[in-house]
């Protein structure tokens, strides 16, 4: 089956009387907005920037292609230089789709747009009857975006998600049940989804853009460049350079969610710009979505459920989100952080007491100060957490712990259960982090009074860590570089928390990064022949890697092939390798990308640009 290719079709235009198109300036008043300005400014001085385009060939998606186009001939000195690279990712699930895409690739390069053609390969023949293939698609689709992405040197990729699609999403996240911030609707920016784990595309790999534009690396300089980080054991061991933490990473922009389908399919045909129609997405037995495009085509709506309706909800929740954050913010710049071992992912903290004020002025909105603690909670627990995302609910109990305050503030947003049974903390694990009460600490701002009245004003200085793992567990994380003279692994994501990149120099053995246990610290602190170095080696972990800690980080072994034995190397995020681990292989690690804004972070914790 093949789908008609759309062009000045009469009842396109007659659907489109009354909208009109887009022109250059208000796309690049959009672009602006979505589009970080700060983009434009980081390449000054190193030529034009090119741009990823996410292009199926549906009108969307080619009016976004033909505004970006037009971009050349715009006044603005700094958007004309932009250069875009199409990606269209062919799916296979529909006869013709090749064709279809070829057509499509062959009209954005008239347009003076190069494109690649991105083609999903699925393992299964009968892929179309698999349950959940919306869901495999999607993530298929932008693992492919992101990592033809980084094979381009882009880390900007524009999507074409429009006004329309931003209503059908609200509307399909009231269905699901959603409710308050859950109906905010798609930002305007953000990560790129799905990529969790690919180096250079999630949240990683910053240096690898400008290492593209500027020419590929070897695989000898990329052995060399790993070789320098692994500086040689000498008598005792020493520490390298701190632990560096990843940047970079693709984000995604939506340009068009202002501006209205209608208004797209005008744009498209002032521009003579020509799309496929595909007939899959009107079969409202499909996807929830078509459904819901459906209904407002083929219904009259009520009017809590109009397009202007749900627009003007998103917004009003949207000013809410914003009015939060505002608050939030006042007070992550309160939070001190008094360490950060990025090595360990151990940090020490003291969370500031929320305001009763914050209660009372708040538009008689008396949950908002338990939403600001777990807000903060938060946003401390993704600095060490290994799990990728934190449903925000979890985090209430451990909220009514490190901020006993809010149970004052608002008593009826606690149930009992979440209350704290005393008033000396105890430690907890939430968010795949543990909590550790270490000692209490008077608000000096709290009347003497007050205190007395209530121990909810005393608070703790706070350890926070990895969660330890169950021991059953553990060998599921562990990661093997197979025996291969010279192999170099990719990028590996350990734990949700540590980049590792090794360099296997043996024929006849693996390396193994695994998670450092007690069996091990015998045999690893034996390689040290001098009382010095293992009084060293334990100081180091006494300090860096305390208690429990130290079971959280990750260990490099060598294990033979063709035999049982196995030799502990390496503690790569102290930078504690064993006397000649060199001869075996090299390693490169660094923290994950983390986001401190509004947070105070010790400058010794060495944050490269999070």
């Amino acid at each position: 089956m093949t789908y008609p290719l759309l062009f000045f079709q009469t009842s396109v235009l007659r659907a489109t009387t009354f909208s009109s198109r887009i022109d250059c300036n208000e796309f690049i008043n959009s672009l602006s907005k979505s589009w970080a300005a700060e983009r434009l400014s980081e390449n000054r001085g190193h030529g034009a920037r090119t741009i990823g385009l996410a292009v199926s060939g549906g009108v969307d998606s080619m009016a976004l292609a033909v505004l970006c186009s037009n971009l050349k001939d715009c006044n603005s000195t700094e958007y004309r230089l932009l250069k875009f690279q199409a990606f269209i990712v062919d799916h296979g699930m529909r006869v013709g789709s090749s064709d279809e895409a070829s057509s499509v690739a062959e009209t954005l390069v008239g347009r003076g747009i190069p494109t690649k053609i991105l083609r999903i390969k699925w393992h299964i023949e009968q892929r179309g009857y698999l349950s959940n293939f919306e869901t495999l698609a999607r993530k298929k689709r932008y693992r492919l975006l992101g990592q033809a992405c980084l094979s381009h040197g882009i880390d900007s990729l524009m999507l074409a998600h429009h006004e329309d699609d931003q209503v059908e999403t609200i509307f399909m996240r009231l269905v699901a049940g959603h409710r308050g911030y859950g109906l905010t609707g798609m930002k305007s920016q953000a990560t790129i989804p799905e990529c969790s784990g690919l180096y250079g595309v999630h949240e990683s790999g910053g240096d690898i853009i400008h290492h593209t534009l500027s020419g590929q690396i070897t695989e000898q300089k990329e052995r060399e460049k790993i070789q320098e980080c692994t500086a040689p054991f000498q008598k005792f061991p020493q520490l390298r350079a701190n632990l560096m933490s990843e940047t970079g990473g693709i984000r995604i922009y939506r340009p068009l969610l202002t501006f209205s389908k209608a208004r797209l399919i005008c744009t498209c045909t002032a521009n003579e710009m020509p799309w496929f129609e595909d007939r899959t997405n009107h079969d409202p037995t499909l996807t929830t979505r078509n459904a819901i495009r459906t209904l407002y085509r083929h219904h009259k709506m009520p009017a809590a459920l109009s397009k202007p309706a749900l627009l003007s909800l998103s917004e009003k929740v949207n000013s809410k989100y914003n009015w939060l954050k505002t608050k939030v913010n006042f007070y992550l710049q309160m939070i001190k952080i008094s360490s950060f071992h990025l090595a360990t992912g151990l940090i020490k903290v003291n969370f500031p007491y929320i305001s009763h004020e914050v209660g009372n002025s708040l538009r008689s909105e008396d949950y908002m100060p338990s939403r600001i603690s777990v807000e903060l909670l938060h946003k401390t627990i993704t600095l060490v957490t290994p799990e990728e995302r934190i449903d925000l609910s979890s985090l209430q109990g451990a909220a009514s712990r490190v901020f006993p305050e809010i149970c004052q503030i608002s008593k009826s947003n606690f149930s009992q259960e979440v209350r704290p049974k005393s008033s000396q903390p105890v430690s907890f694990t939430v968010g795949g982090v543990l909590f550790q009460p270490v000692h209490e600490n008077r608000n000096l701002a709290v009347p003497d009074a007050l205190v007395e009245s209530s121990p909810c004003f005393i608070k703790y200085t706070w350890l926070i860590s990895r969660q330890p793992l169950p021991k059953i567990s553990k060998h599921s994380y562990n990661l093997t570089i197979p025996a291969a003279q010279n192999s170099i692994s990719p990028w590996i994501l350990f734990d949700g928390r540590f980049w590792i990149k090794i360099v296997n120099l043996t024929c006849s053995s693996n390396l193994i990064v695994r998670f450092f246990e007690p069996a091990d610290l015998i045999p690893f602190s034996s390689q040290f022949k001098s009382p010095v170095a293992r009084r060293m080696l334990n100081k180091a972990l006494a300090n860096m890697a305390p208690g429990k800690v130290r079971w959280t980080i990750p260990i490099v072994v060598l294990s033979q092939t063709n035999s049982d034995f196995s030799q502990a190397l390496s503690l790569p995020t102290l930078g504690i390798d064993v006397p000649g681990a060199q001869i075996f292989g090299t390693w490169k690690v660094r923290y994950k990308k983390i986001c401190t804004d509004h947070l105070d972070i010790p400058s010794e914790s060495n944050l490269s640009g999070s």
